[in-house]
């Protein structure tokens, strides 16, 4: 059965790396849509799914039968809402709707952006406000420059001498872009005035608005400021770093079992359409990173060092022990390492006991040197300080 959904899920879906494909394809709707919307399509022989389908989730309806489930409809693209047959009815043994982030009875999946997206909004003004300044000010600022007007000639018309002036100024902006380029603007004294206006300067604090309203969208996200550039005092130390990783793990591991839900439900769907008598089926995920691999490896450690205690103490059996570390019975009947009398700790391992107890007796005899110092004249011989 396991080589059999190995080979044929390769072929479900020909435009994305296999299963694996179909798997971030799957994550990807349910973060923008807030469900996983499918529907597996068996061959014509029904031997098996020939591909599956993503149906937008934002087209299906649910209606609540009489025994008041909800069943889902998809809406019909090719007829206008209200008719008879504007919606069609979806077979549940092929269809899988997964919603996420709903707070009712109804199916529908809220996405996990919806409260990010005023904020959103906002940054969007934000940016457009950001342009404008730039392209009316620029990024410094802008130059004001003043001339005195030249004076009107004999017998020069209202109308020729506006335009003699308006072109005379566009000269004089023509020459001030020019010597700007170049870093030289010149100009007579008490004819030419030049003032640069500065924008930087009224706009040094513009990132605490912009941070404010970054951090609003990390909430509404639900991640840490950080990651979208928010900087925060707590995420910067190794501590809060561990907090942040541990959270965005157990964010996935959420995610991950919709997903798993998903893939039971398909390859449930496809060993029963080749006649396999398949009784269940487990998914796992591996672990996301190497430090979420070490703590879960620190506590399976600790695990069974529990075990071992209860183990050795008499309280539980050794199938009881296997099962509570995931195993459904244990590969022997008693342990390969019996359990020695030296084992004062209780965890089985008779080394680590004689070793404590090394330390123990290696302790009794600096503490009888020590008091040994302080009687440096001993009254009897059975206060000799070596060792007894």
């Amino acid at each position: 059965m396991r080589e059999h959904l190995r080979n044929v899920s390769k072929r479900w879906s020909k435009y994305t790396a296999g299963i694996d494909g179909l798997v971030n394809k799957f994550i990807v709707q349910l973060l923008v849509s807030g469900a996983i919307s499918v529907e597996g399509v068996p061959n014509k022989k029904l031997t098996g799914l020939e591909t599956i389908l993503f149906i937008k989730p934002e087209t299906i309806r649910f209606k609540r039968e009489n025994n008041g489930v909800y069943h889902p409809y998809q809406r019909n693209p090719r007829l206008v809402d209200g008719l008879k047959d504007s919606f069609i009815r979806l077979n549940t043994e092929t269809y899988c709707y997964v919603g996420m982030y709903n707070d009712t009875d109804e199916p529908y999946g809220v996405p996990p952006f919806m409260s990010a997206l005023d904020s959103i909004a906002g940054q969007h003004t934000m940016r457009k406000n950001f342009k404008h300044i730039m392209e009316v000010m620029g990024m410094v600022g802008f130059l004001e420059a003043k001339m005195a007007k030249p004076p009107r000639t004999a017998g020069e018309s209202e109308k020729a001498y506006a335009a003699r002036l308006e072109s005379t100024l566009r000269k004089m902006k023509t020459n001030i872009v020019g010597g700007m380029s170049d870093g030289v603007v010149v100009g007579y004294i008490d004819d030419h005035e030049f003032e640069l206006r500065s924008t930087s300067a009224s706009m040094q604090n513009i990132n605490l608005p912009w941070n404010m309203n970054q951090q609003s969208v990390a909430n509404g996200l639900g991640v840490n400021g950080s990651i979208i550039g928010v900087s925060a005092s707590q995420s910067g130390t190794e501590g809060g770093a561990g907090i942040q990783l541990s959270k965005m793990i157990s964010q996935l591991k959420n995610i991950q079992t919709l997903v798993i839900f998903v893939l039971e439900f398909f390859y449930s769907l496809e060993l029963r359409l080749a006649g396999f008598n398949n009784k269940g089926i487990t998914i796992k995920f591996g672990t996301s990173t190497v430090s979420d691999d070490i703590k879960l490896q620190q506590a399976r450690e600790y695990r069974a060092r529990v075990n071992v205690t209860l183990y050795n103490q008499g309280i539980i059996s050794q199938d009881q022990f296997a099962r509570d570390m995931g195993y459904e019975t244990p590969d022997q009947p008693e342990p390969r390492t019996p359990v020695d009398s030296d084992d004062s700790d209780g965890t089985g391992d008779s080394d680590t006991g004689k070793k404590k107890k090394k330390r123990e007796d290696d302790k009794d005899k600096s503490d009888r040197r020590t008091r040994d110092k302080t009687n440096p004249n001993p009254k009897r011989k059975d206060q000799d300080s070596k060792p007894r």
